[in-house]
């Protein structure tokens, strides 16, 4: 007997719901600094192997939770003044990174621009951020990284002086003035700084504020100046100026 072909019915297809995404939980502010902890050791530890962590480091000084970023500020600040060398970089043009060269000198290279390219964010950030706000906590970053002997010989520390001398000299406010003039004393009382380069860009830099707002600023920061430059000659010399300057 031949046997008829069996017909299959096709079942239609059933609609399956569609699952809810899983929120993920935030982090605890706890295991959020637990995390930024390991991440800094690892960089301070090895720069080099792990330099393109520093790309993260803006995830963390960039919260907008006040807590959180004061502490991935101050980490990022701790780091830098851990790593930083004593020379500045010169960032490669395209067509010298087109050039083809050897694994250890592209290591290098991979090496310095990443770290030239994290401290530029950083210090672009906070001078945006204090710029636009008058905020106390990236002007404090700032004034960290212009006491530390390490960011000194490194790149835009004129640039970071500037900020940190001009605010001293002109801002309104108190503890922005007070931060200020404590990192300019750090600097003219460095007894490494031999040559005295130190004095003439801090000098410099208030002489410019001076001129920008027509010799009305704050005798603070004068004083601290006058009192603390070091003159070189066969005799200390202790300045008093009679002066009293207001702000306008």
């Amino acid at each position: 007997l031949n046997k008829q072909p069996t017909e299959v019915v096709a079942e239609e297809p059933v609609e399956q719901e569609p699952e809810e995404p899983v929120e993920e939980q935030p982090k605890t502010i706890k295991e959020w600094a637990e995390e930024l902890s390991l991440l800094a050791k690892a960089i301070t530890e090895n720069p080099q192997v792990e330099c393109n962590k520093l790309k993260r480091l803006g995830e963390y000084y960039k919260c907008k939770d006040e807590k959180r970023r004061m502490i991935g500020m101050a980490a990022t600040v701790a780091i830098f003044r851990d790593i930083l060398p004593s020379y500045t970089i010169r960032e490669l043009t395209e067509a010298e990174s087109a050039v083809k060269v050897s694994k250890d000198v592209q290591a290098q290279r991979n090496y310095e621009q990443t770290l030239l390219r994290s401290y530029t964010d950083f210090v672009t950030f906070c001078k945006s951020e204090f710029g636009k706000r008058g905020d106390l906590l990236p002007f404090k970053s700032l004034s960290e990284l212009c006491k530390s002997s390490s960011c000194r010989s490194f790149n835009s520390f004129e640039s970071v002086l500037s900020v940190v001398a001009c605010a001293a000299a002109v801002n309104r406010s108190e503890k922005v003035r007070a931060v200020g003039c404590k990192a300019l004393r750090t600097l003219f009382g460095d007894t490494e700084d031999a040559s005295g380069r130190l004095t003439m860009l801090a000098v410099k830099s208030i002489a410019g504020s001076l001129r920008d707002r027509q010799y009305k600023v704050l005798d603070k920061a004068l004083f601290v100046a006058l009192e603390n430059v070091r003159l070189r000659s066969r005799e200390s010399i202790t300045v008093k100026p009679d002066i009293s300057l207001h702000d306008s």
